[in-house]
């Protein structure tokens, strides 16, 4: 679970989630991970009236360039997506497509 308060911290959280999953996955922390590393990533994407179009699309651009970062692929990376509101809405299941990924969150 990773959260920031601000949005416009989220490039700087990329980098930190990056090296966090080294860590714990890659080679000792120095920042190469294994193409082995295994991950389920549950993407949750704020649509909330309160986050306004700028913001949103940070959002967007964070997961993307997330999700071009990792191995998403037969079976190694995968990766779902969340919208949520006043209600949360399931708009992929996990998949290790990444092409799909990239058009689900792109929308």
């Amino acid at each position: 679970f990773y959260r920031v308060a601000n949005f416009n911290k989220l490039a700087g959280a990329l980098r930190t989630m990056t090296i966090l999953k080294c860590k714990k996955g890659g080679s000792g922390g120095k920042g190469k991970c294994s193409l082995s590393s295994k991950a389920e990533l549950i993407l949750i994407v704020d649509a909330s009236g309160s986050v306004r179009r700028h913001n949103f699309n940070l959002q967007k651009k964070f997961l993307l360039q997330l999700v071009r970062k990792q191995n998403v692929r037969n079976g190694r990376v995968r990766v779902a997506l969340i919208r949520y509101s006043t209600g949360a809405q399931l708009l992929l299941h996990l998949s290790s497509n990444k092409q799909q990924v990239l058009n689900s969150v792109s929308r």
